[in-house]
């Protein structure tokens, strides 16, 4: 199976699909997805195992899940290695990679997809660290999203779509989001001035036969 069928759902409901359908994966191994999807690193299975069961035999049921997960995802899930390492496509980087040219049209879709409680069903599993792991991954993706949201909006709005943008506006302040104030580009700077050239020209032209000393005064505005 190859990876790039799969998407790891992150923006709510915490699962994974394959071409849109979803795949029987445990609420543990759904977590265990998550955390190596996020995280984009390899960790020992003994982490991954005390993050993910508080008992003595924690590292049997990471094997147990291991096994599921391998049978579902054959290829991805290696054997025998003391460091696991995978990273998933997901809905998060799908929904952000849109934000940059989504359609007015198609906002009200976007904004259902990208703004419900990001990985929910892991609130209540595993250690106390994962728990700590699933609140700060929160903090980060609705960063994200909020960053994205507010990219939108100015897009929309200097493209007069203000019908699109105001759909944006409102789901930010249904969920007590505020949208950053695109910058402005500052004013255009000139350091020109009447004739000013002139006379540097000649200084370095006269400064191919001999050292030239020029010496600028002016005002500051």
């Amino acid at each position: 199976m190859p990876a790039r069928d799969l998407t790891l759902h992150v923006l709510g409901h915490t699962y994974l699909s394959r071409a849109a359908k979803p795949v029987p994966v445990s609420a543990k191994g759904a977590a265990l997805l998550a955390y190596l999807t996020l995280e984009r690193r390899p960790f020992h299975r003994e982490h991954l195992a005390e993050l993910l069961w508080q008992s003595g035999d924690a590292l049997r049921n990471l094997r147990v899940e291991l096994n599921r997960l391998r049978h579902l995802l054959p290829d991805l899930i290696p054997e025998r290695q003391p460091m696991l390492e995978l990273t998933l496509p997901s809905d998060l980087d799908q929904w952000t990679e849109r934000a940059a040219s989504i359609h007015p049209d198609e906002v009200g879709e976007w904004l259902s997809l990208g703004t419900g409680v990001p990985l929910s069903g892991l609130e209540d599993l595993g250690s106390p660290d994962l728990r700590a792991w699933v609140d700060g991954q929160r903090w980060r993706i609705t960063q994200v999203v909020e960053t994205q949201l507010s990219s939108a909006h100015a897009r929309l709005q200097r493209a007069g779509q203000h019908d699109a943008a105001d759909l944006i506006a409102a789901r930010a302040e249904q969920l007590g989001w505020g949208l950053r104030a695109a910058p402005t580009s500052g004013p255009d700077l000139s350091f020109t001035g009447p004739d000013l050239h002139r006379p540097l020209l000649g200084a370095l032209r006269a400064a191919r036969g001999c050292p030239q000393v020029a010496l600028l005064s002016g005002r500051s505005a």
